[in-house]
């Protein structure tokens, strides 16, 4: 394998591993978290890094993350910081669910349905990180396959979904965490990943469509190998080929 195989197949699994991170701090907190990848990757980037190292560095404990999750995760949905796609575009009925069904039908074409040990929505901000680290994942096996046109396919995947949804949302999500929380871990939390996913629609020359951001919600900064999938193996066809 040629050294530009060896990096792009490093970057791809880094990348899949921090979208594996993200999306594992999204349930509940049973414990204090695992950084994983974090502790062991530094970034060029001098603001990306310093959010990482926030991050690793914050000081808490699992009774302030538990209290904190329970403010940004209400069982009536959070409008400061909504964790769903759908919040952050004009309230019609249709047009949410256009969203859902074509978030829907990105995981299906990968092979993907919703469900597993966790349940969440199609647009819902943990399923969405989970399914961009599944493409970087599927990318890095692709590059080890030497299939260079399944990786190719994964990599304009990851550029269509950062297009058409995660980018256009996610990044003022995590303003929005970040702005709200008290506990320091949380506050981390939400800059790290705006930082991150502005960083990646740099990375894959991304401009995400616009949404009404913030049409329909309350304003910032007010008080109104993933363990848990929350998307499985469907027993269809992938894209980019068969499980990992």
């Amino acid at each position: 394998m040629s050294a530009v195989a060896t990096e792009a197949r490093l970057e791809a699994r880094v990348r899949a591993d921090v979208y594996a991170f993200l999306s594992s701090m999204i349930p509940y907190p049973k414990a204090k978290p695992n950084f994983g990848i974090l502790e062991h990757v530094e970034f060029e980037d001098g603001p990306l890094e310093a959010a990482r190292q926030a991050v690793i560095l914050s000081e808490t404990d699992i009774e302030s993350m538990q209290a904190q999750h329970r403010i940004l995760f209400p069982a009536v949905e959070s409008q400061d910081a909504p964790s769903y796609e759908t919040a952050y575009s004009k309230h019609d009925v249709f047009r949410q669910g256009q969203v859902m069904a074509d978030v829907a039908g990105f995981y299906r074409a990968h092979g993907l349905k919703q469900g597993g040990m966790r349940r969440d929505r199609p647009d819902g901000i943990g399923s969405q990180l989970e399914f961009l680290g599944f493409l970087a994942a599927k990318q890095d096996q692709a590059l080890a396959d030497d299939n260079q046109d399944a990786a190719d396919l994964c990599v304009e995947t990851q550029q269509l979904f950062l297009a058409d949804h995660v980018g256009g949302w996610a990044p003022e999500y995590g303003r929005r965490v970040e702005a709200v929380s008290d506990d320091p871990f949380f506050v981390a939390f939400g800059r790290f990943l705006t930082l991150w996913l502005e960083t990646e629609l740099d990375y894959l020359g991304v401009v995400p469509n616009d949404i009404d951001l913030g049409a329909n919600m309350g304003p910032v900064g007010t008080a109104t190998d993933v363990a848990d999938p929350r998307i499985r193996w469907d027993d269809t066809e992938s894209a980019c080929g068969g499980p990992l």
